[in-house]
């Protein structure tokens, strides 16, 4: 029996969002290791977000299973729905990690700390940087495919991340 079309881009959505959680848990641990060799607030503020994005991808891991649940008696027309409360969730996370970026950043204004093994701190970022462009990527062929707006949001976030991460290595390779 062939797949349908809907059932096609299920598992499209499925498999983005699992390597889209897969990710973030990469970029974790990743900089958290970055962090602890180099003291970088820049660092710092770049794992806040990888966090704030597992959260998010978490949300969309699970919003795009249940949106593909079939019609009940409690939603008869499906649970599509599922999709843009997860990118709701999305821009949540990013306004959090705004405002915990920006506390960072002014605490670190009257306390600056120097930035040690910097070389260590600039490879994971440079790595980070080209993890994320390649999810980037794979997210919008799975767009292209199925017009998922929770992988859109998903990939909306990692996409600001890729600027971030520019900025994050800036800060640490003058740091």
């Amino acid at each position: 029996m062939t797949a349908s079309p809907l059932d096609a881009a299920h598992e499209t959505t499925r498999r983005i969002t699992t390597l889209s959680v897969a990710t973030a848990v990469l970029l974790i641990v990743m900089k958290a290791f970055a962090l602890g060799a180099s003291g970088s607030v820049s660092i710092l503020a770049s794992l806040a977000d990888s966090t704030l994005d597992l959260i998010a991808s978490l949300a969309t891991f699970f919003a795009v299973r249940w949106a593909a649940a079939p019609p009940d008696d409690d939603h008869r027309y499906g649970h599509g729905k599922a999709e843009g409360l997860a990118s709701l969730v999305q821009a949540g996370m990013v306004l959090a990690s705004g405002v915990f970026i920006g506390w960072e950043a002014v605490q670190r204004i009257f306390d600056p700390r120097p930035v040690t093994s910097g070389g260590w701190a600039v490879g994971v970022v440079v790595l980070s940087i080209a993890v994320t462009a390649g999810l980037v990527w794979m997210q919008t062929r799975a767009m292209k495919k199925t017009g998922s707006l929770a992988v859109a949001g998903d990939r909306a976030h990692y996409v600001a991340d890729l600027a971030a991460s520019v900025v994050v290595l800036i800060g640490v390779i003058s740091g």
